[in-house]
């Protein structure tokens, strides 16, 4: 008997599918944000811009002088040495960094707006805000472990 060869059969060769990675693009940077980068600032900015400063009580009382890190950086941009004169009187109303939370009995805001000018001679508009020190205080500390919801909402609002 004759041999009958059986025909090859070619398995179709299957490619694996191309999975393209995505094309990342970088973030556009409008012109009026302020960036803050290992404590500097990418300062292309105009008289629209409002920047958010994390002040100091201390600094807020009285100079600019010896502030760092963001606050440094923004008060670097200014002409002036200290905070404008309705700036301090509304900060002098805190006579301690405790008055800002725990005796901080008739709701004085933490926070003000005004204007200065920069040394490219620009209107900037800043908010000083004076975030918590959890640092030094024992009624801010409790806070945070607290569970009690309203207690911490009042402290947040």
């Amino acid at each position: 008997k004759p041999k009958v060869e059986k025909p090859k059969v070619e398995k179709p060769k299957v490619e694996k599918p191309k999975i393209e990675k995505p094309k990342v693009e970088k973030p556009k940077i409008e012109k009026q944000q302020l960036i803050i980068i290992n404590k500097s600032i990418i300062n292309d900015i105009n008289s629209n811009v409002v920047i958010l400063d994390p002040a100091g009580l201390n600094y807020m009382q009285k100079t600019f002088k010896g502030a760092s890190a963001a606050s440094g950086e923004i008060y670097d941009l200014l002409t002036s040495i200290k905070p404008n004169d309705d700036v301090i009187s509304h900060f002098s109303q805190f006579k301690s960094n405790e008055n800002l939370y725990e005796k901080n009995v008739n709701k004085i805001s933490r926070a003000y707006y005004t204007t200065y000018n920069t040394k490219k001679n620009i209107q900037l508009h800043i908010i000083h805000a004076i975030g918590p020190d959890f640092r030094f205080s024992t009624y801010l500390q409790e806070i945070i472990k607290d569970t009690d919801e309203t207690k911490l909402f009042n402290f947040l609002r």
